[in-house]
């Protein structure tokens, strides 16, 4: 457990920020290190500060937003992330779970939920609160999405971009890789799951809630 915990807050919304932001402050055993409004410089962030504890926005549309969640493990792979958002789809839930977040909570749901979600946080247990906790009770009964496991982050990633419906040369584009990598990638991630074609990856991925049907 510890003692007093370096917080980094990224939310596009200054009210909401503030608000957090604010009851952190007033708990001594938290330190508000650095604030942002998007998530492209948190992991710029997290090597200047090495916070504890990084408390996410994932505003509308998802994309790569927890791309950088990811990122942020590999900079500091200690670091407890956590989803504070208006995000309650299945698909946003599942992928912060798969990109390493240990507490997802609604923002509104209020400062007595959000104080739990921060006890949690200092002690490095889990939290989901309202529809993430439901989610996460399903998936748990639900052994279908258990190869997910299987996948890397990045083959994670690209069998979204693929069910999406983008080509292998735009998925190269986003993602900064060469074409010859996102297919290898692609044909690894089919592999690992036991898939044919791009039409049975596009339904598994619906079935997993990798995207919304």
């Amino acid at each position: 457990m510890i003692d007093r915990a370096k917080v980094l807050v990224i939310d596009d919304s200054i009210e909401m920020r503030n608000v957090l932001c604010r009851l952190l402050r007033k708990d001594s055993r938290f330190e508000v290190v650095e604030e942002g409004v998007d998530c492209v410089h948190c992991v710029a962030m997290a090597r200047d500060y090495a916070p504890d504890i990084a408390i996410l926005d994932c505003p509308p549309p998802l994309k790569n937003e927890l791309h950088y969640a990811t990122q942020l493990r590999q900079v500091t792979p200690s670091i407890y992330i956590a989803m504070f958002t208006l995000q309650r789809s299945k698909t946003t839930i599942a992928s912060a779970l798969s990109a390493g977040c240990k507490a997802y909570f609604s923002k509104i749901e209020g400062p007595s939920v959000w104080q739990q979600a921060m006890d949690h946080a200092l002690k490095g247990e889990p939290f989901f609160s309202g529809e993430a906790s439901e989610f996460l009770v399903e998936r748990v009964l639900d052994e279908s999405v258990i190869p997910l496991r299987r996948l890397t982050p990045r083959q994670r990633q690209i069998v979204q971009q693929i069910a999406e419906g983008r080509r292998n040369t735009e998925i190269a584009e986003v993602l900064g890789m060469s074409v010859k990598t996102v297919e290898a990638h692609r044909l690894e991630a089919m592999k690992r799951l036991d898939l044919r074609n791009v039409a049975d990856l596009v339904r598994y991925a619906i079935r997993n809630c990798i995207i919304e049907p």
